[in-house]
């Protein structure tokens, strides 16, 4: 098994709040809701995906 490594990263008051709420009512440690997230997330970059068609014109537009 892979020993796990420390990451920290800093959010707003009001996300952890937020994060800390929906972990206790679904009975899970923020910290495995934290990396089932980043997990996911590796796995299917969203974040990677191209924007769409619309919002390259209204970049391209705004630039001029």
């Amino acid at each position: 098994m892979e020993k796990n490594r420390r990451f920290t990263v800093e959010i707003t008051p009001a996300v952890h709040r937020k994060l800390k709420v929906m972990c206790a009512m679904a009975d899970i440690h923020m910290t495995e809701t934290v990396r089932r997230l980043l997990e996911r997330e590796v796995e299917q970059p969203s974040i990677l995906k191209p924007k769409s068609t619309k919002q390259k014109q209204r970049s391209g537009a705004e630039a001029m």
